[in-house]
Order: structure tokens, then sequence, then C-alpha cells
């Protein structure tokens, strides 16, 4: 999985804390319930973003991912629901685009 975070403008990203969890099922689920199955998480990988806000994660197997962008201490938050499919290794490479909505 590989990716460019970019701002409310379309600008790239720098020093962006990007994350992969597992169980990413509590992104569907209305509160309380998701609480709970937020609990069963577990942090696989994470990297902050380069000058031109890239990312990249080599070898994850093919599943369902939650993707946590997060910029300036934890206070701004992008939630994304990912999904690798078996065949993703054999289609042309193409970044994932995570805009993040900045309260500035």
């Amino acid at each position: 999985m590989r990716g460019v975070v970019l701002d409310q403008t379309g600008s790239e990203m720098n020093n962006v804390l990007v994350e992969v969890f597992d169980h990413p099922e509590w992104l569907l689920l209305p509160y309380p319930q998701y609480q709970e199955a937020q609990r069963k998480q577990r942090r696989i990988v994470a990297c902050k973003t380069g000058v031109a806000g890239k990312f990249c994660f080599a070898g994850l197997p093919h599943g369902e991912y939650e993707l946590r962008c997060s910029f300036q201490a934890g206070w701004e938050v992008t939630h994304v629901y990912v999904t690798l499919a078996p065949g993703h290794l054999r289609y042309p490479k193409k970044d994932l685009k995570v805009q993040m909505y900045l309260g500035i």
C-alpha cells in the first residue's frame, strides 16, 4: 500500500503520521457498538510522510485495514477503510490519495 497525503487544497503534507490497523470494522458501526470493536485493534505498521507527502507499506497481505493519518499531535485525524484484494499486486501500481481536511 502506498500513497500520498494531501491537505484540503490538494498540496502534499509532510510529517503526517500514517498508521495501518487491523479490525477496521469499527468505522462502520454506530455508537456505542464501535467502542468495543475499536478495542480489538492492533497497529500493524506506521511511518511519517516525507517532503512530498508520500508513504509506503510493502508486504501487507490482502485483507481489510484502517489507514489512519494524524497531524499535529493527533488533533487532526483522517480514517480510511482500505481493502487489499488478493490480486492487487497484479495491477498497475497507483498511489492511494488521502485528503485531510484540517480545522485551521
